[in-house]
Protein backbone atom coordinates (compact mmCIF):
# COMPACT_ATOMS: atom_id res chain seq x y z
CA UNK A 1 0.00 0.00 0.00
CA UNK A 2 1.36 3.54 -0.79
CA UNK A 3 0.29 6.43 1.32
CA UNK A 4 0.04 10.16 0.90
CA UNK A 5 4.23 11.30 1.77
CA UNK A 6 3.12 14.61 2.97
CA UNK A 7 0.42 13.59 5.24
CA UNK A 8 1.89 16.32 8.08
CA UNK A 9 4.21 18.31 6.21
CA UNK A 10 8.21 18.52 6.07
CA UNK A 11 10.78 20.33 7.89
CA UNK A 12 13.24 21.33 5.85
CA UNK A 13 16.72 23.17 6.39
CA UNK A 14 16.93 27.09 6.26
CA UNK A 15 17.75 28.32 2.89
CA UNK A 16 17.14 31.92 1.33
CA UNK A 17 13.96 31.42 -1.01
CA UNK A 18 13.85 33.47 -4.46
CA UNK A 19 10.49 33.99 -5.56
CA UNK A 20 9.29 35.04 -8.71
CA UNK A 21 9.60 38.71 -10.15
CA UNK A 22 6.24 40.64 -9.14
CA UNK A 23 4.03 41.28 -12.49
CA UNK A 24 0.96 43.07 -11.51
CA UNK A 25 -0.11 45.83 -8.92
CA UNK A 26 -2.18 43.44 -6.59
CA UNK A 27 -0.52 42.59 -3.16
CA UNK A 28 -1.23 41.15 -0.10
CA UNK A 29 -4.31 41.95 1.20
CA UNK A 30 -6.51 42.23 -1.75
CA UNK A 31 -8.09 39.59 -4.75
CA UNK A 32 -5.52 37.90 -6.62
CA UNK A 33 -3.51 36.79 -3.47
CA UNK A 34 -2.53 33.37 -2.70
CA UNK A 35 -1.35 31.93 0.90
CA UNK A 36 1.18 29.50 1.24
CA UNK A 37 3.72 27.53 3.80
CA UNK A 38 7.86 27.34 3.38
CA UNK A 39 10.11 26.28 5.47
CA UNK A 40 7.98 26.04 8.75
CA UNK A 41 6.08 29.60 7.68
CA UNK A 42 2.73 30.97 6.06
CA UNK A 43 2.98 33.26 3.18
CA UNK A 44 1.33 35.43 1.11
CA UNK A 45 2.18 36.18 -2.62
CA UNK A 46 0.23 37.84 -5.50
CA UNK A 47 -1.17 35.51 -8.25
CA UNK A 48 2.13 35.56 -10.54
CA UNK A 49 4.41 35.20 -7.10
CA UNK A 50 5.03 38.81 -6.45
CA UNK A 51 4.99 40.88 -3.28
CA UNK A 52 5.53 37.88 -1.15
CA UNK A 53 5.04 38.72 2.80
CA UNK A 54 6.01 36.57 5.73
CA UNK A 55 2.81 36.23 8.33
CA UNK A 56 4.23 34.04 11.13
CA UNK A 57 8.01 34.97 10.92
CA UNK A 58 8.86 31.59 12.88
CA UNK A 59 6.82 31.27 16.02
CA UNK A 60 6.46 27.55 16.01
CA UNK A 61 6.32 25.26 12.85
CA UNK A 62 3.23 26.74 10.80
CA UNK A 63 0.98 23.95 8.42
CA UNK A 64 -1.52 23.91 5.70
CA UNK A 65 -2.49 27.54 5.62
CA UNK A 66 -6.54 28.08 4.07
CA UNK A 67 -8.76 31.58 3.68
CA UNK A 68 -12.13 32.29 5.19
CA UNK A 69 -14.61 32.25 2.45
CA UNK A 70 -14.87 36.08 2.60
CA UNK A 71 -11.24 36.43 2.11
CA UNK A 72 -10.84 38.12 5.41
CA UNK A 73 -9.09 35.57 7.84
CA UNK A 74 -6.51 32.56 7.47
CA UNK A 75 -6.58 29.62 9.29
CA UNK A 76 -3.74 27.56 9.96
CA UNK A 77 -1.91 24.59 12.10
CA UNK A 78 0.77 25.59 14.01
CA UNK A 79 3.28 23.78 16.20
CA UNK A 80 3.65 26.24 19.04
CA UNK A 81 3.90 26.31 22.53
CA UNK A 82 -0.09 27.28 23.52
CA UNK A 83 -1.43 28.69 26.82
CA UNK A 84 -1.14 25.42 28.51
CA UNK A 85 2.47 24.88 28.10
CA UNK A 86 1.68 22.02 24.95
CA UNK A 87 3.73 22.06 22.12
CA UNK A 88 1.86 20.17 19.58
CA UNK A 89 -0.31 20.71 16.53
CA UNK A 90 -2.88 23.38 17.14
CA UNK A 91 -5.41 25.13 15.10
CA UNK A 92 -5.38 29.09 14.94
CA UNK A 93 -6.37 31.85 12.94
CA UNK A 94 -5.23 35.35 11.75
CA UNK A 95 -6.11 38.43 10.03
CA UNK A 96 -4.01 38.06 6.40
CA UNK A 97 -1.41 40.45 7.25
CA UNK A 98 -0.83 38.17 10.27
CA UNK A 99 -2.47 40.36 13.31
CA UNK A 100 -5.01 38.80 15.45
CA UNK A 101 -3.79 35.74 15.83
CA UNK A 102 -6.23 33.70 17.90
CA UNK A 103 -6.17 30.18 18.95
CA UNK A 104 -8.98 27.56 18.38
CA UNK A 105 -8.16 24.24 19.37
CA UNK A 106 -6.36 23.46 22.77
CA UNK A 107 -6.82 19.34 22.80
CA UNK A 108 -3.14 17.89 24.11
CA UNK A 109 -3.25 15.98 20.34
CA UNK A 110 -2.81 17.24 16.71
CA UNK A 111 -5.01 19.27 14.85
CA UNK A 112 -3.93 19.53 11.01
CA UNK A 113 -5.38 20.50 7.59
CA UNK A 114 -7.91 23.08 8.65
CA UNK A 115 -10.70 24.37 6.12
CA UNK A 116 -13.30 26.48 6.31
CA UNK A 117 -17.10 25.99 5.10
CA UNK A 118 -18.20 28.00 2.04
CA UNK A 119 -20.89 29.83 4.65
CA UNK A 120 -18.11 31.11 6.98
CA UNK A 121 -19.87 29.18 9.68
CA UNK A 122 -17.35 25.88 10.13
CA UNK A 123 -14.32 24.87 10.44
CA UNK A 124 -13.44 21.32 9.23
CA UNK A 125 -10.31 19.60 10.00
CA UNK A 126 -7.84 16.12 11.07
CA UNK A 127 -6.73 15.20 14.34
CA UNK A 128 -5.68 12.47 16.27
CA UNK A 129 -7.17 13.27 19.61
CA UNK A 130 -9.08 10.20 19.98
CA UNK A 131 -7.56 8.04 17.12
CA UNK A 132 -3.84 8.34 16.79
CA UNK A 133 -4.66 7.50 13.14
CA UNK A 134 -6.87 10.52 12.42
CA UNK A 135 -10.24 11.35 12.05
CA UNK A 136 -12.29 14.37 10.65
CA UNK A 137 -13.77 16.64 12.70
CA UNK A 138 -15.86 19.69 12.17
CA UNK A 139 -16.56 23.18 14.62
CA UNK A 140 -17.89 26.04 14.53
CA UNK A 141 -15.56 29.10 13.45
CA UNK A 142 -14.81 30.39 17.02
CA UNK A 143 -13.48 27.06 18.07
CA UNK A 144 -16.93 25.51 19.70
CA UNK A 145 -18.25 22.66 19.27
CA UNK A 146 -16.25 20.19 17.87
CA UNK A 147 -17.90 17.28 16.37
CA UNK A 148 -16.93 14.57 15.36
CA UNK A 149 -17.46 13.19 11.68
CA UNK A 150 -15.72 10.03 11.00
CA UNK A 151 -15.41 7.03 13.28
CA UNK A 152 -13.33 4.42 11.36
CA UNK A 153 -10.10 3.24 12.23
CA UNK A 154 -7.89 4.37 9.38
CA UNK A 155 -6.41 7.52 8.41
CA UNK A 156 -8.89 9.85 7.45
CA UNK A 157 -7.51 13.51 6.24
CA UNK A 158 -7.51 16.23 3.48
CA UNK A 159 -10.85 16.94 4.48
CA UNK A 160 -12.15 20.02 1.49
CA UNK A 161 -16.10 21.60 1.82
CA UNK A 162 -18.08 21.40 -1.51
CA UNK A 163 -19.98 24.63 -1.81
CA UNK A 164 -23.41 22.73 -1.15
CA UNK A 165 -21.77 21.79 2.86
CA UNK A 166 -20.65 18.38 2.16
CA UNK A 167 -17.18 17.38 2.65
CA UNK A 168 -14.75 15.39 0.77
CA UNK A 169 -11.56 13.41 2.43
CA UNK A 170 -8.40 11.20 2.01
CA UNK A 171 -9.02 7.88 3.65
CA UNK A 172 -7.12 4.52 3.77
CA UNK A 173 -10.13 2.71 5.32
CA UNK A 174 -10.25 0.37 1.97
CA UNK A 175 -7.16 -1.21 0.47
CA UNK A 176 -5.58 1.74 -0.74
CA UNK A 177 -6.10 5.75 -0.20
CA UNK A 178 -9.24 6.80 -1.70
CA UNK A 179 -11.63 9.82 -1.42
CA UNK A 180 -15.31 10.20 -0.03
CA UNK A 181 -17.75 12.20 0.55
CA UNK A 182 -19.72 12.68 3.93
CA UNK A 183 -22.61 15.10 5.17
CA UNK A 184 -21.67 17.82 7.71
CA UNK A 185 -23.80 15.78 10.24
CA UNK A 186 -21.44 12.25 9.83
CA UNK A 187 -24.05 11.02 7.19
CA UNK A 188 -24.10 9.60 3.73
CA UNK A 189 -20.66 8.33 3.73
CA UNK A 190 -20.04 7.24 0.37
CA UNK A 191 -16.72 6.46 -2.04
CA UNK A 192 -16.00 8.80 -4.99
CA UNK A 193 -13.10 6.70 -6.59
CA UNK A 194 -11.36 3.21 -6.26
CA UNK A 195 -9.08 1.11 -7.74
CA UNK A 196 -5.79 -0.07 -6.77
CA UNK A 197 -3.86 3.34 -6.46
CA UNK A 198 -3.98 5.74 -3.94
CA UNK A 199 -6.33 9.40 -4.39
CA UNK A 200 -5.58 12.12 -2.64
CA UNK A 201 -6.42 15.95 -1.49
CA UNK A 202 -9.24 16.99 -2.54
CA UNK A 203 -10.12 20.53 -3.78
CA UNK A 204 -13.74 21.52 -4.58
CA UNK A 205 -14.30 24.10 -7.68
CA UNK A 206 -16.25 27.23 -6.66
CA UNK A 207 -19.55 25.89 -7.90
CA UNK A 208 -18.83 22.79 -7.02
CA UNK A 209 -19.26 20.80 -10.22
CA UNK A 210 -15.46 19.33 -10.13
CA UNK A 211 -13.24 17.84 -8.11
CA UNK A 212 -9.48 18.41 -8.62
CA UNK A 213 -7.83 15.74 -6.39
CA UNK A 214 -3.87 13.61 -6.40
CA UNK A 215 -3.49 10.38 -7.37
CA UNK A 216 -0.57 7.45 -8.57
CA UNK A 217 -3.38 5.74 -10.54
CA UNK A 218 -1.34 6.08 -14.39
CA UNK A 219 2.15 7.11 -13.65
CA UNK A 220 5.38 6.13 -11.57
CA UNK A 221 4.64 9.73 -9.39
CA UNK A 222 1.50 11.61 -8.03
CA UNK A 223 -0.33 13.52 -10.53
CA UNK A 224 -3.14 15.97 -10.64
CA UNK A 225 -6.39 15.25 -12.27
CA UNK A 226 -9.85 16.70 -12.03
CA UNK A 227 -13.50 14.66 -12.02
CA UNK A 228 -16.99 15.71 -11.82
CA UNK A 229 -18.36 16.10 -8.69
CA UNK A 230 -19.96 12.65 -8.21
CA UNK A 231 -16.58 10.87 -9.01
CA UNK A 232 -16.78 10.35 -13.01
CA UNK A 233 -14.83 11.27 -15.65
CA UNK A 234 -11.54 11.60 -13.97
CA UNK A 235 -9.02 13.54 -16.03
CA UNK A 236 -5.17 13.75 -16.15
CA UNK A 237 -3.77 17.52 -16.00
CA UNK A 238 -0.25 17.36 -15.14
CA UNK A 239 2.51 14.81 -16.92
CA UNK A 240 5.50 14.58 -15.18
CA UNK A 241 7.93 12.25 -13.59
CA UNK A 242 7.85 14.48 -10.35
CA UNK A 243 5.19 14.59 -7.96
CA UNK A 244 2.85 17.33 -8.23
CA UNK A 245 0.35 17.90 -5.20
CA UNK A 246 -1.99 20.43 -3.16
CA UNK A 247 -4.26 21.59 -6.31
CA UNK A 248 -6.60 24.61 -5.11
CA UNK A 249 -9.23 26.08 -7.54
CA UNK A 250 -8.76 30.39 -8.46
CA UNK A 251 -12.05 32.36 -7.25
CA UNK A 252 -13.11 31.82 -11.32
CA UNK A 253 -12.96 28.37 -11.84
CA UNK A 254 -10.32 29.12 -14.41
CA UNK A 255 -7.12 27.95 -13.05
CA UNK A 256 -5.63 25.58 -10.77
CA UNK A 257 -1.98 26.48 -8.56
CA UNK A 258 -0.73 23.57 -7.09
CA UNK A 259 2.84 22.60 -5.96
CA UNK A 260 5.77 20.28 -7.78
CA UNK A 261 9.17 19.20 -7.95
CA UNK A 262 9.40 19.20 -11.07
CA UNK A 263 12.71 21.58 -11.47
CA UNK A 264 14.28 19.68 -8.27
CA UNK A 265 12.53 21.62 -5.60
CA UNK A 266 8.98 21.51 -4.56
CA UNK A 267 7.79 25.11 -5.86
CA UNK A 268 4.35 26.30 -6.21
CA UNK A 269 2.61 26.27 -10.09
CA UNK A 270 -0.42 27.42 -11.64
CA UNK A 271 -2.31 26.00 -14.83
CA UNK A 272 -5.43 26.35 -16.80
CA UNK A 273 -8.22 24.17 -15.66
CA UNK A 274 -7.34 22.03 -18.64
CA UNK A 275 -4.22 21.25 -17.51
CA UNK A 276 -2.62 23.73 -20.15
CA UNK A 277 -0.02 26.66 -19.46
CA UNK A 278 1.78 25.34 -16.82
CA UNK A 279 3.98 28.12 -14.93
CA UNK A 280 6.09 28.24 -12.05
CA UNK A 281 5.00 31.11 -9.49
CA UNK A 282 8.38 30.74 -7.42
CA UNK A 283 11.56 29.14 -7.58
CA UNK A 284 14.82 28.37 -5.45
CA UNK A 285 15.61 25.34 -3.38
CA UNK A 286 12.98 26.27 -0.15
CA UNK A 287 10.76 24.01 -0.11
CA UNK A 288 6.88 25.40 -0.89
CA UNK A 289 3.72 23.87 -0.87
CA UNK A 290 -0.14 24.16 0.04
CA UNK A 291 -1.24 27.32 -1.95
CA UNK A 292 -4.61 28.14 -1.33
CA UNK A 293 -6.18 30.83 -3.42
CA UNK A 294 -8.15 34.01 -1.80
CA UNK A 295 -11.80 33.68 -2.76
Amino acid sequence: MRTHPFHVGSVVAPVIIVLAACQESTGPGVRGTIVFESQGDVYLMDSVGGHVVNLTNRVGENLSPAWSPNGRRIVFTSMRQDSGGFVGGHIFVMNPDGSAVQQLTFTPRYDYTPAWSWDGTKIVFMSTRDDPNGEIYVMNADGSGVTRLTTDSAIDSDPAWSPDGRVAFRSSRGATDHIYVINADGSGLAPLTDGSWPDVQPAWSSDGSKIAFVSYRDSASYQIYVMNADGSAPTRLTHTSSNEFDPSWSPDGGRIVFSSARDGYQQIYVMNADGSAQTPLTTGTAAKRMPRWRP
